[in-house]
């Protein structure tokens, strides 16, 4: 098995016990490794996402990965470098990365 296909099983784990927000994290590190599948299931997992970004605990990791997955997809780059801004004004580490 190779090293993208383990990565997206541990994003597929992170789903199932309801965390998108690590899910999508793993995602992003297979598309990374450049695993086939990683893009379409960043994709599917983004409108989760979007309904986290008012969450208090999950918000301003959910605007990172939301800003990223914009990124990869080649789509929205301005409403990207928003969530990424919105990420970092909250204190999440990726928003200020991604910014």
């Amino acid at each position: 098995m190779s090293d993208g296909r383990k990565v997206i099983e541990r994003g597929e784990a992170a789903l199932e016990v309801g965390d998108p927000v690590a899910a999508g994290n793993w995602f992003v590190h297979a598309f990374r490794l450049g695993s086939g599948g990683a893009k379409a299931r960043l994709e599917q997992i983004a409108p989760v996402l979007e309904r986290l970004l008012d969450d208090p605990r999950e918000g301003a990791g959910a605007s990172a990965l939301l800003g990223g997955i914009h990124l990869i997809s080649g789509t929205q780059h301005e409403r990207a470098f928003a969530l990424f801004r919105q990420a970092a004004e909250s204190g999440a580490p990726d928003g200020m990365r991604g910014q």
